[in-house]
């Protein structure tokens, strides 16, 4: 995705309007906690929902993690109807689920870093559905804005002070109908100078997923 200046952004046509989806390996961090290992197999692959289930129950617990189970199970019954993008509005669903959760209701594991087990986590719930991992770097969640945008209805506009916003106004007939995670994080440095405001980074980069 293109940097932007780090200050409010308004975008109605970020979402690309045809883009094919494909699944992928997605690499071991040897950082993670080991449960947090990524598998190879096709979408909705029972062996990668194990993946996640196990996954989701090293972070969460209580109420939390039987919301997030039951949000999983929609999840693999729209999937198995045979089109990974019939499971997009529940995977969305999940997702933002789990955002609300951190950091505080989430567990710190023994190995690694919360951020890390969750944006692992990330990848392996996206694989399942046949979407390529996001694949996001360490400090995206930390230091940036990390939110589900729904195909209709829900927060639109997400905001982090000192790093910039963004909004997704509703989206037109011909656009992308799918819901989608949005993430804004620091970005490399050299593409703004700014002498008068204060910022995290000379640049910020906004990527959606699916893409």
């Amino acid at each position: 995705m293109r940097t932007i200046r780090s200050a409010a952004l308004g975008f109605a046509g970020l979402v690309a309007l045809a883009c094919a989806d494909t699944s992928s390996s997605v690499p071991t961090d040897p950082e993670l906690d080991v449960r947090f290992a990524k598998p190879v197999a096709a979408a909705c692959d029972a062996g990668v929902s194990r993946t996640v289930e196990s996954e989701v129950k090293a972070m969460l617990s209580g109420t939390n993690l039987t919301t997030a189970q039951t949000n999983w199970n929609a999840v693999k019954s729209a999937c198995s109807s045979g089109n990974a993008d019939a499971a997009n509005s529940e995977l969305m669903t999940y997702v933002s689920h789990l955002r609300a959760q951190y950091p505080a209701n989430v567990a710190q594991p023994k190995k690694g870093t919360k951020e890390a087990n969750f944006l692992s986590h990330l990848n392996t719930v996206f694989f399942y559905v046949g979407y390529a991992a996001p694949g996001l770097p360490a400090g995206s969640l930390e230091n940036g804005i990390l939110a589900v945008i729904p195909a209709i209805g829900g927060i639109r506009e997400y905001q982090r002070e000192h790093l910039g916003a963004f909004l997704l106004p509703a989206q037109s007939s011909t656009g992308d109908q799918r819901g989608h995670l949005f993430a804004m994080f620091a970005g490399g440095p050299g593409c703004l100078s700014v002498d008068n405001l204060t910022q995290v980074a000379n640049c910020v980069e906004v990527k959606s997923f699916p893409d």
